[in-house]
């Protein structure tokens, strides 16, 4: 029977390779598209700044400020006149506008409230607030350094010691914009977060996602594999030579299962090698249960559905939109996401994260487990039905 199994396999094998190899260049380009598509939105958000002060003073501080690190690792920042800068944000081409009104470094500098505003799109008027609580943060610190230069200038002025001080304030917060240009290497450090609670880095998460899409996709190449021998007449036949429904599908399960494990391994491998993630490779044994999950469930979907193919590309789509492969997961409510986490998709997604440091979430293993008993039910059921020549309820 296993012969005739890697028969089967290498003709539907054969039959569909070029249709195969489209399908795994769509997937690439998907993860692509999503990631670095549009125009160059993998690049920094570029901010435009307004100084319409336009002072000597003006001019240093943010020209020192647009040059620190700890700015460039988050922003690209760019100056320009105002009308400029609202032709950028009309045009979609700036992700927020800073404008800086006439006198704004001299309040700051004699302690009176400097007044700024920030212009964000409309598309991104859910950031706004976050924006201007950044600006409010950054004011407060300047604030706080600023407090003990005017408790300075009181003393000086109670002892009238402004001939010997004449220009206190100017100096003082001359010095407290340096300090703050030149120390924000040593006060701040960049750290970048997993992907939304994933445990993971974006790419990899998309990758990981459209892999397991990938590795259910591939039972639609194979549907023969499972179907041209999935009548009374040869199950009969086989059922006298005392191959049962174990061995009818063991040689299919396991043909499938060693070519998606081979596509897993490349994909993760790539990967690895891009540098784009650590793999922990001693989570491998996660890996081969997810691609014997996946061979699985998708042979159960073929078997019980036929061709399989609505059933198949649904489960795909639905597991990929609703664990956030398609649709960012900052934009889809935390409940669907969870919703996503326990379909079979997400299953998978459970079993394979662990190899790219995710933690191990326990309640959808064992969803995954509960998917893989319904599915051996499901195919028994099937066979004994199509043995005894009657339709399955």
């Amino acid at each position: 029977m296993f012969r005739r199994d890697l028969k089967l396999f290498f003709k539907c094998l054969t039959s569909a390779l070029l249709s195969f190899a489209v399908l795994v260049v769509i997937c690439i380009a998907a993860v692509v598209a999503i990631m670095y598509g549009g125009d160059d939105s993998n690049a920094l958000p570029k901010v435009v700044v307004v100084d319409n002060e336009d002072s000597r003073l003006s001019n240093m501080i943010f020209s020192l400020a647009s040059s620190m690190d700890m700015v460039l690792e988050i922003m690209e920042p760019e100056f320009m006149t105002e009308e400029e800068a609202m032709i950028e944000l009309e045009n979609g081409r700036c992700s927020a506008v800073v404008i800086l009104h006439d006198g704004f470094t001299k309040d700051i500098m004699h302690g009176a409230e400097g007044h700024g505003t920030i212009i964000v799109p409309s598309a991104l008027s859910a950031q706004a607030d976050a924006v201007c609580e950044i600006a409010k943060f950054a004011e407060t610190l300047l604030m706080a350094g600023q407090y003990g230069v005017f408790c300075g200038e009181e003393m000086i002025d109670e002892a009238d010691l402004w001939g010997d001080y004449p220009d206190y304030t100017y100096d003082s917060n001359i010095m407290l914009f340096g300090e703050a240009v030149a120390g924000s290497a040593d006060y701040f450090e960049i750290e970048v977060m997993d992907y939304s609670g994933t445990g993971m880095h974006t790419f990899p998460y998309y990758a990981m996602c459209w892999t397991i899409a990938l590795l259910f996709l591939v039972a639609l190449f194979f549907c023969g594999l499972f179907t041209e021998d999935l009548n009374r007449g040869m199950l009969t036949r086989l059922y006298s030579y005392g191959v049962g429904h174990a061995g009818f599908m063991c040689g299919k399960m396991v043909t499938t299962f060693v070519f998606r494990l081979v596509l897993a391994l490349g994909a993760i491998f790539a990967i690895d090698v891009s540098g784009l993630s650590q793999i922990n490779w001693a989570a491998i044994p996660f890996l081969l249960i997810a691609v014997a999950y996946i061979t699985l469930i998708a042979s159960a979907l073929t078997v019980c559905f036929g061709d399989g193919i609505t059933s198949h590309v649904l489960l795909s789509v639905c597991g990929l939109l609703l664990c956030g492969g398609i649709v960012q997961r900052q934009l889809l409510p935390h409940f669907i996401l969870r919703i996503g986490d326990f379909t079979p998709f997400g299953g998978a997604k459970a079993l394979i994260s662990p190899m790219f440091g995710a933690p191990v979430d326990i309640p959808v293993m064992i969803a995954a487990l509960l998917y893989s008993v319904i599915a051996v039910v499901a195919i028994y059921l099937k066979l004994r039905f199509t043995l005894e020549g009657r339709r399955a309820v």
